[in-house]
């Protein structure tokens, strides 16, 4: 007598497969999870935080009458930045307003770098004409370039969870690296210069201090985001960025956090902590005293013994020239 083969119904139901969802572009609003939602919150507050620095800082500018057009484009793009941010990793997340942040954050590398390219030249040779000559044309060709890449990536964006593949953010990447290895040879420039300066021994290291930690600070942000885009540029392929942490919602949280950080939010802190301002407004006859020092307004290139240095070694009858 045969048997009959056994049923292949079962009286359980099959298991549903619940697909993990992916927590790449979720924040608080919208899409929502708790790790999504404490990771937006903490880049957030940290931003919240920058937000603040910088609002002291534009105050004391104003306060004081500074007329350093560098500096307010610094911290006014480093605030608008970190507002972007904000609103980003809390509710709105799409990628074209990460372009957005992203120029304006390569605004400040290309602004800092000419800044402190042209104080190389002006305490190297007296003199910054020979510098405009080149530095200017080249500010504007960066500037052009990095508006068109931005552009081009806002109207070329792919989907949120792959736009870590967009080739424009290497282009971004390898840009702001090269421009940052122009403000390292300009600070090997001014630390010699500063050498020479006869001051205390405690002041020199504490202004070369200074300097370096905003050399080491930008050199951070962009290795960290160079190596980002070039693993991804690499790696994803099709697939969501969240490949790169092989799909884990702690690693991608804890990545994406220090990510974050050093690419973003590092340099504006360095910049806040190495740009000093006074919001004492100057009367007349201090400021036709002190040109030579308030046109560069640095923190320690202000400094009376280091201007008065390089004025003295000035050919007699040579007014000291302002860097445009």
């Amino acid at each position: 007598m045969m048997m009959a083969p056994p049923s292949n119904n079962s009286s359980y139901p099959a298991p549903t497969i619940v697909p993990e969802v992916d927590p790449y572009g979720l924040g608080c609003f919208g899409g929502y999870t708790v790790l999504s939602c404490a990771r937006a919150g903490v880049l957030s507050a940290l931003a919240a935080v920058t937000v603040v620095g910088c609002v002291m800082k534009l105050l004391l500018l104003h306060k004081g009458r500074h007329k350093q057009w560098a500096h307010y484009v610094i911290f006014c793009s480093a605030l608008i930045e970190c507002v972007i941010f904000i609103i980003h990793w809390l509710a709105v997340y799409r990628a074209q307003m990460v372009f957005a942040a992203e120029f304006l954050s390569a605004l400040q590398v290309l602004v800092i770098c000419h800044y402190y390219c042209s104080l190389a030249a002006l305490v190297t040779y007296h003199d910054t004409s020979r510098f405009n000559k080149i530095g200017v044309p080249v500010l504007l060709v960066l500037l052009i370039y990095f508006v068109v890449v931005m552009i081009w990536g806002i109207v070329d964006i792919q989907t949120d969870d792959h736009e870590c593949t967009d080739p424009h953010w290497l282009l971004f990447s390898v840009s702001e690296f090269v421009i940052v290895q122009a403000f390292f040879i300009a600070a090997i420039y001014i630390t010699k210069k500063l050498n020479t300066v006869k001051t205390a021994l405690e002041f020199r290291r504490s202004q070369q201090c200074q300097l370096w930690s905003l050399v080491v600070a930008l050199e951070v942000s962009v290795l960290t985001g160079l190596i980002y885009d070039i693993i991804a540029d690499t790696q994803v392929g099709g697939s969501s960025c969240t490949s790169l942490f092989m799909r884990s919602k702690t690693k991608f949280t804890v990545s994406y956090i220090f990510y974050r950080i050093f690419k973003y939010l590092l340099p504006i802190w360095a910049i806040c902590c190495v740009f000093h301002f006074s919001g004492r407004r100057k009367p007349p006859s201090e400021e036709t005293t002190s040109a030579s020092s308030s046109h560069l307004n640095l923190p320690w290139i202000a400094e009376e013994p280091y201007v008065s240095h390089f004025q003295s070694s000035m050919p007699a009858g040579q007014e000291p020239l302002v860097p445009p």
